[in-house]
Protein backbone atom coordinates (compact mmCIF):
# COMPACT_ATOMS: atom_id res chain seq x y z
CA UNK A 1 0.00 0.00 0.00
CA UNK A 2 1.47 3.92 0.13
CA UNK A 3 1.63 3.76 3.47
CA UNK A 4 4.07 0.28 3.13
CA UNK A 5 5.80 2.45 0.01
CA UNK A 6 5.82 5.65 1.81
CA UNK A 7 7.75 3.70 5.19
CA UNK A 8 10.31 1.80 2.82
CA UNK A 9 11.10 5.30 1.38
CA UNK A 10 11.63 7.19 4.55
CA UNK A 11 13.19 3.90 5.95
CA UNK A 12 15.69 4.13 2.94
CA UNK A 13 16.39 7.63 2.90
CA UNK A 14 17.05 7.41 7.07
CA UNK A 15 19.57 4.21 6.19
CA UNK A 16 20.66 6.78 3.71
CA UNK A 17 21.63 9.33 5.79
CA UNK A 18 22.78 7.05 8.39
CA UNK A 19 24.82 5.44 6.02
CA UNK A 20 26.25 9.44 4.83
CA UNK A 21 26.95 10.16 8.68
CA UNK A 22 28.88 6.59 9.00
CA UNK A 23 30.50 7.63 5.99
CA UNK A 24 31.56 11.21 7.18
CA UNK A 25 32.86 9.58 11.13
CA UNK A 26 35.04 7.48 8.90
CA UNK A 27 36.17 10.30 7.12
CA UNK A 28 36.74 12.31 9.98
CA UNK A 29 38.04 9.41 12.24
CA UNK A 30 41.12 9.20 8.63
CA UNK A 31 41.51 12.71 9.15
CA UNK A 32 41.82 12.78 12.79
CA UNK A 33 44.31 9.44 12.46
CA UNK A 34 46.26 11.35 9.63
CA UNK A 35 46.92 14.34 11.24
CA UNK A 36 47.98 12.69 14.31
CA UNK A 37 50.20 10.81 12.20
CA UNK A 38 52.05 14.05 10.56
CA UNK A 39 52.09 15.55 13.99
CA UNK A 40 54.01 12.51 14.83
CA UNK A 41 56.30 12.26 12.12
CA UNK A 42 56.69 16.31 12.29
CA UNK A 43 57.80 15.41 16.01
CA UNK A 44 60.25 13.20 15.16
CA UNK A 45 61.69 15.65 12.27
CA UNK A 46 62.36 17.85 14.75
CA UNK A 47 63.97 15.76 17.43
CA UNK A 48 66.50 14.45 14.54
CA UNK A 49 67.04 17.70 14.01
CA UNK A 50 67.61 18.98 16.92
CA UNK A 51 70.01 16.22 18.10
CA UNK A 52 72.01 16.79 14.69
CA UNK A 53 72.55 20.81 15.66
CA UNK A 54 73.63 19.39 19.36
CA UNK A 55 75.84 17.35 18.05
CA UNK A 56 77.27 19.78 15.53
CA UNK A 57 77.28 22.20 18.63
CA UNK A 58 79.66 19.65 20.64
CA UNK A 59 81.33 18.72 18.09
CA UNK A 60 82.53 22.55 17.74
CA UNK A 61 83.00 23.09 21.15
CA UNK A 62 85.16 19.82 21.23
CA UNK A 63 87.26 21.86 18.54
CA UNK A 64 87.55 25.06 19.71
CA UNK A 65 88.53 23.62 23.16
CA UNK A 66 91.27 21.43 21.20
CA UNK A 67 92.59 24.94 19.39
CA UNK A 68 92.44 26.29 22.90
CA UNK A 69 94.41 23.24 24.88
CA UNK A 70 97.10 23.56 21.86
CA UNK A 71 97.38 27.77 22.04
CA UNK A 72 98.36 27.47 25.41
CA UNK A 73 100.81 24.29 25.08
CA UNK A 74 102.77 26.27 22.40
CA UNK A 75 102.60 29.29 24.44
CA UNK A 76 103.54 27.13 27.16
CA UNK A 77 106.40 25.61 25.33
CA UNK A 78 107.81 28.82 23.85
CA UNK A 79 107.90 30.10 27.14
CA UNK A 80 110.14 26.93 28.06
CA UNK A 81 112.36 27.59 25.49
CA UNK A 82 112.98 31.53 25.57
CA UNK A 83 113.57 30.82 29.26
CA UNK A 84 116.11 27.38 28.25
CA UNK A 85 117.52 30.19 25.75
CA UNK A 86 118.18 32.73 28.27
CA UNK A 87 119.86 30.98 30.94
CA UNK A 88 122.38 29.73 28.47
CA UNK A 89 122.84 32.82 27.01
CA UNK A 90 123.60 33.75 30.89
CA UNK A 91 126.24 30.99 30.95
CA UNK A 92 127.57 31.80 27.76
CA UNK A 93 128.14 35.21 29.04
CA UNK A 94 129.47 33.91 32.60
CA UNK A 95 132.18 31.24 30.37
CA UNK A 96 133.07 34.42 28.33
CA UNK A 97 133.90 36.21 31.57
CA UNK A 98 135.71 33.42 32.61
CA UNK A 99 138.17 32.78 29.70
CA UNK A 100 139.03 36.59 29.43
CA UNK A 101 139.97 36.15 33.10
CA UNK A 102 141.89 33.65 32.70
CA UNK A 103 143.37 35.09 29.62
CA UNK A 104 143.97 38.08 32.09
CA UNK A 105 145.45 36.55 34.20
CA UNK A 106 147.94 34.34 32.04
CA UNK A 107 148.86 37.54 30.27
CA UNK A 108 149.87 39.08 33.69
Amino acid sequence: TIKAISRSWRCQRDVSQMMKQAHGIELSKEAIAATVIQSQVRALKCHNELSIRREAHDQTRLLRSTAAAITIQAISRSWICQREVSHMRDQAQVYELNIKAIAATIIQ
